[in-house]
């Protein structure tokens, strides 16, 4: 395979670490080689001195942006690590430089000189990377194979203008966009390459560091996809935003935005210190395909009308990840994470129950060490296979049914911390999709292919193939409606498992992964389990789902105190 070249449009040596690691990332896959570094000309730049500098910030316009200026050079730039300085200095020292001059076109526009884009298209690069200059346009867009690209860290749907990763905060936008795009001529109307949607943190430096160092892969991505023969995305429609264009804000929003991280912060405090979190097990008497048609046209919410909840256990427990085991009559065998918030560990529980909600029995069934949930049940021949979620051992093991019993197999993933593993057969392949703790993992789907459950698992060749926390985290068994295939996958928008997305998968092969999210499935905000829902698993008949509620508890309390003690005297 090829190696992509490519040029880097940068100040000097020392970058940004979000900058870096995007550079660094390219070079270690091996996909592309850094052939040049453009550099901004320095001549005729004014130092401005401290009697200059000291009557800019006494402007009234200065003034009333004070508060964010201060917070943003003192509390954010200086502690966030996406935006550390790292010298790259020994990677650039082999690489050929080149300076260039540039002039401006109206207020903002900036041309290349004509003989310098031509000495940038004589290195024949396949893209340029821009970490410099301002508003690029003209002839040198045009001076590689693939164009200049350039990172947009918002929705450029709903945010133009600075500062980024800001305004979500103070609107209340659950997710924070950020796009990769080829840049074209016309202003805030790029290719959009990649699109990512991260979880906004209330935090201003937590959610700027999140989406900066989230977004340091979508390049190696895109160039994954050119070389595997993908490279339609180049030929989409340019973005048409007409999104407001933000500026700098003033003190008084500075002030909004203090008072809701306090109360964002307290109530984080508040939770930790007396709510703990309870999950129930549900029944839905509609099947999948009656669930999406309703959901489609908005008609239905997981409500205590239409779930039957299974009878609660003993405070400081509970149930989630229902995975169908097998179906008899009106009585299933399901297997579950049973909790406990004593010992802060789960174990796999098996449960049986009418599909009126009463439990018949349950019985725990594969318990070790560490923590253990989403227990995912497959079967290849006459074998039944339980995979469950070990993420905090590092690896994914796989166990099999042997006379009633679950016997430790083997480790199908290993030195990967996989998240809500889910495998399912489809076209005469093996599939797993799942997250990886280590990397934002409500936000990046990973996908692995195999010709069997037991063979050797092979990486899709555009890992991670998604990055999106309304849907990317895998929620359920996938499951087939009019010849269609569809994925369950959890939307932490707005908190861990707090909604369910229903995906269609459009294309699925070992290197193009395509999807859509067709309906969503949301608690009733007056249920019972009214603070979320992540899992879903079909069976004939109807849907197991699981419900989530915060419940107050002064013993949850005195237990997290004792775990404490108990962790520092270890």
């Amino acid at each position: 395979m090829r190696k992509l070249k490519f040029g880097v449009m940068v100040k000097g040596n020392v970058l940004e670490t979000w900058q870096a690691e995007c550079i660094n990332a390219l070079l270690k896959s091996g996909v592309a080689e850094l052939e040049l570094l453009i550099l901004p000309e320095n001549e005729g730049r004014e130092k401005r001195s401290l009697k200059q500098k000291l009557l800019k910030h006494m402007k009234p316009s200065s003034l009333n942006k004070a508060l964010f200026l201060l917070y943003n050079k003192i509390c954010v730039r200086r502690r966030s690590r996406a935006h550390k300085k790292q010298d790259m200095g020994v990677v650039f020292s082999f690489v050929e430089k080149i300076t260039c001059r540039t002039f401006k076109k109206g207020k903002y526009s900036e041309y290349f000189e004509a003989e310098d884009v031509d000495r940038i298209k004589s290195y024949k690069l396949d893209f340029i990377l821009r970490f410099a200059f301002g508003i690029i346009r003209g002839d040198i867009l045009q001076a590689a194979k693939y164009g200049v690209w350039s990172y947009h860290h918002d929705d450029e749907t709903k945010y133009r203008g600075q500062p980024s990763c800001f305004w979500e905060i103070v609107k209340k936008d659950p997710v924070t966009g950020a796009i990769l795009q080829k840049l074209t001529d016309r202003l805030d109307g790029g290719i959009v390459l990649r699109r990512g949607y991260f979880s906004t943190i209330k935090n201003y430096r937590k959610n700027l560091e999140q989406v900066h160092l989230g977004t340091a892969d979508f390049c190696l991505q895109v160039c994954k996809q050119i070389l595997t023969g993908n490279d339609k995305v180049f030929f989409a429609e340019p973005s048409r935003s007409d999104a407001p264009i933000y500026h700098q804000p003033g003190n008084l929003t500075m002030v909004r935005l203090f008072l809701i991280q306090s109360q964002d912060f307290f109530k984080k405090v508040f939770e930790k210190l007396f709510m703990s979190i309870n999950w129930n097990i549900g029944i839905i008497p509609y099947s999948a395909e009656e669930l999406i048609r309703r959901a489609k046209s908005g008609e239905i919410t997981i409500s205590d009308k239409n779930t039957r909840w299974l009878p609660r256990i003993r405070k400081l427990q509970f149930l989630a990840d229902p995975i169908l085991l097998s179906q008899e009559n009106e009585t299933l065998t399901v297997l579950v994470e049973k909790y406990d918030h004593r010992i802060k560990r789960g174990h796999i529980e098996e449960l049986k129950f009418r599909f009126d909600g009463s439990l018949v029995g349950s019985r725990p069934v594969i318990s070790e060490p560490w923590h253990m949930s989403y227990p995912y049940v497959v079967q290849e021949g006459e074998n039944i296979y339980c995979i469950p979620e070990t993420c905090a051992k590092g690896s994914l093991p796989l166990y099999r049914l042997q006379g009633g019993e679950w016997v430790f197999e083997k480790d199908i993933l290993e030195d990967f911390a996989a998240v809500d593993a889910t495998i399912f057969s489809y076209q005469n392949r093996w599939w797993l999709f799942a997250t990886d703790k280590n990397d934002l993992p409500s936000e990046k789907l990973y996908i692995w292919h195999a010709s069997s459950l037991l063979g050797s698992w092979i990486s899709h060749a555009l890992n991670p193939v998604v990055c999106d926390v309304r849907g990317a985290r895998p929620g359920g068994r996938p499951f087939v409606v009019d010849g269609r295939l569809y994925r369950p996958a959890q939307d932490c928008s707005l908190s861990y498992g707090g909604a369910l997305s229903i995906n269609e998968i459009e294309c699925l092969t070992p290197e193009v992964f395509s999807e859509k999210a067709v309906c969503s499935l949301k608690p009733d905000s007056h249920g019972k389990y009214r603070e979320g829902v992540h899992t879903f698993m079909p069976f004939e008949g109807g849907v197991v789902i699981d419900g989530k509620r915060y419940e107050f508890s002064l013993l949850a309390l005195y237990f997290k105190f004792l775990n404490k003690i108990l962790k520092i005297l270890k």
